[in-house]
């Protein structure tokens, strides 16, 4: 039969430790910033406490800002966490100052505890150490192999060694792979968040999803980076980082060198005719037309123009919309309810559907086959987009934002010129 104790974790310096047998040495220089990753074994080293005996405490401290991914193995745990408002990451010896009170308030009202685990760095609670021996008290400390010799560890009864008792979560990977093969879809995930928000720094938040955009098999995982924070902070001969104190996350810009080789593209080139696209579809949504990723768009048309050939109707917009998830993910097994209701209200603005007799919906008996409905699609767009911006309109791009393809420049060309 075990012991009563009292287990104390000081979060954050045990979680940098583990850290570094993960990740080598400089893993802070990349992943030191801003919300961390889940390193530390946590369920294996509470129920090596729990062998132990009866827990009458199990607290941790940290700024829990930064661990905010340890909150689904966390929030199962009987742990009282302890949330401190550090500065910055590292503030150890205030940090220590909460411990080594409420340690000392534990044992002073708990005479039954006979031991004291603490889990983290105990370099600033000697005094204390020394006042739970004096009490009689166990004192039991942590040691990673990262750490260095230390006298909080001479002062400990016994040191737990945690690789013995814990596993490494992220497989002790000590270096990250090459990932420059996913330097250009950064480059031009960053170009164009550039000129949609007219700022060079781009908030992280905003790039992984353009990222996914360009690149749809992009895993930072592929190149060795246990997040997206971490991948970005990597790529050094390419962007730049910075963070100022209250800023929630980093931003990223592109190195001067690497935007200025963007920069001497050919205005006139398919490959800088295509940066039109986010902001041709950003004028569509001013405008009123929220419309789905365009290679979604346009799989929808074509469903559509399937149910007009068998003689489709449907009682209800919600039956449609199901219909039309059902065979969009046929094609594309990813898409959404949210896609399908999209692709709908944008083909409502170009008045295909009419109720019939039976109160069913239908398709405007005009509407005869797929290129009428293309063509009512593509005038709707070139209306909403082509009327709305200063410049001429650039067929090329426009294709792409409306199909996801390039190959419809001259029919849209030639459907605006007839107008």
């Amino acid at each position: 039969m075990g012991h009563p104790t009292a287990v104390f974790w000081n979060f954050e310096p045990l979680h940098d430790a583990v850290m570094e047998v993960e990740y080598g040495p400089q893993w802070y220089r990349t992943m030191g910033e801003g919300e961390q990753p889940e390193a530390i074994d946590v369920k294996s080293l509470i129920d090596f406490c729990l062998e132990r005996g009866e827990i009458v405490n199990h607290s941790a401290y940290a700024n829990w800002r930064w661990m905010n991914n340890y909150g689904t193995t966390l929030q199962n745990q009987s742990i009282r966490l302890l949330q401190l408002y550090t500065e910055s990451r590292g503030r150890a010896q205030r940090v220590s100052e909460f411990i080594a009170e409420d340690i000392r308030s534990m044992i002073k009202g708990n005479p039954k505890i006979k031991e004291v685990i603490l889990f983290g760095d105990g370099s600033y609670l000697l005094s204390i150490g020394e006042e739970v021996k004096a009490a009689g008290i166990k004192l039991t400390g942590l040691r990673v192999s990262s750490s260095k010799k230390n006298d909080w560890l001479d002062l400990c009864d016994e040191v737990l060694e945690y690789e013995s008792i814990a596993r490494l979560l992220n497989n002790g990977q000590s270096g990250y792979g090459d990932a420059s093969a996913s330097h250009a879809e950064l480059s031009e995930a960053l170009q164009e968040l550039s000129r949609q928000y007219g700022t060079e720094w781009i908030p992280q938040v905003k790039i992984k999803p353009v990222m996914l955009r360009l690149l749809p098999e992009f895993k930072e995982s592929d190149f060795g980076y246990p997040s997206f924070g971490a991948y970005l902070n990597d790529q050094v001969k390419i962007i730049e980082r910075r963070q100022f104190r209250g800023m929630p996350e980093p931003e990223f810009r592109l190195l001067s060198g690497i935007s200025e080789e963007a920069d001497q593209e050919s205005d006139n080139s398919p490959k800088a005719s295509l940066k039109l696209v986010p902001f041709y579809l950003r004028v569509a949504a001013q405008q009123g037309v929220r419309m789905p990723a365009p290679e979604v768009m346009w799989v929808g048309v074509d469903i559509y123009a399937s149910f007009l050939e068998s003689n489709q109707s449907f009682d209800s917009f919600s039956e449609l919309d199901d219909e039309c998830l059902h065979q969009l993910r046929q094609d594309l097994p990813k898409t959404t309810l949210t896609d399908a209701k999209k692709i709908r209200q944008v083909l409502f603005k170009c008045y295909l559907f009419r109720p019939s007799d039976d109160n069913t919906i239908g398709f405007q008996d005009e509407i005869e086959g797929l290129e009428d409905i293309e063509d009512r699609y593509f005038k709707l767009m070139l209306a909403r987009i082509g009327n709305n911006i200063k410049e001429p309109v650039d067929y090329l791009a426009l294709s792409a934002a409306l199909t996801g393809e390039e190959g419809y420049a001259d029919r849209l060309e030639q459907l605006d010129d007839a107008e």
